[in-house]
């Protein structure tokens, strides 16, 4: 039989599957939404654009991820001491320092782009954007004298956490737990921010924001309840049988 995945390599398949087109799924209807909406008609208008400028033709990720898995899988068959499991302790760091440099790196770009999101326009479209799109990106008042000085002052803070991390060169007790305060503390103000009031100007950047939001905070509060479960000695079913 032909097999082009294999099997063990399956679940990060659909994680990056999962991840890469939400991620490009939501910046094509970001970028859609500097269009003018004066009425149900254009909303429509602009979904149809979406399916077909940003849906249909992001399938291009997943063939990406096809030849990559496929390349990884025969490189395996024909080395197999390079997928000799080898055991790792329950401080190890997932992609080392060299992962955790590199998500610095987007921890600041993106703080960047949050404190004034129509920065991304003029990077886009050298300051020449359509004023309907710069106020799409453009925080309300409400927002930026409640929630907003809270959530990025918490966002902030993980630029110093994750580089202690990667000084200290592994996960203690004391980096866990400062890791879960600070998780649910962002999560908290996210819920602020999601139903104190409008996040954006408009009603539609504001909607696909509070959407975003909601599923981060829902995977946040998962993946917390995972880590728990999992620090859990014995294991609840272990004890149980």
């Amino acid at each position: 039989t032909l097999t082009i995945i294999d099997p063990a390599d399956g679940r990060k398949f659909l994680h990056a599957t999962v991840i890469g087109l939400a991620v490009i799924w939501v910046v094509g209807l970001l970028l859609r939404l500097r269009q003018p909406l004066d009425s149900g008609w254009d909303l429509l208008n602009l979904v149809g654009q979406w399916w077909t400028a940003t849906v249909i033709p992001s399938l291009w990720w997943p063939g990406v991820l096809v030849v990559f898995f496929g390349l990884a899988a025969w490189v395996r068959r024909q080395w197999p001491h390079t997928a000799v499991w080898k055991p790792q302790g329950a401080d190890h760091i997932q992609g080392g320092r060299a992962g955790i440099a590199m998500a610095l790196v987007g921890m600041t770009l993106g703080l960047y782009i949050l404190a004034q999101p129509s920065r991304v326009l003029d990077v886009v479209w050298g300051g020449h954007a359509a004023p309907v799109a710069y106020q799409a990106l453009t925080y309300t008042d409400s927002f930026l004298q409640g929630p907003a000085l809270y959530l990025y002052a918490l966002v902030l803070l993980n630029i110093p956490f994750f580089a202690t991390l990667a000084i200290q060169g592994r996960w203690t007790a004391t980096l866990r737990s400062t890791e879960t305060a600070l998780s649910l503390c962002t999560c908290a103000a996210m819920v602020w921010a999601v139903v104190d009031g409008p996040i954006f100007m408009t009603a539609n950047s504001d909607a696909v924001t509070k959407f975003i939001l909601v599923l981060i905070i829902g995977y946040t509060l998962l993946h917390l309840g995972i880590q728990m479960h999992r620090s859990v000695k014995p294991a609840p079913s272990q004890q149980l049988s």
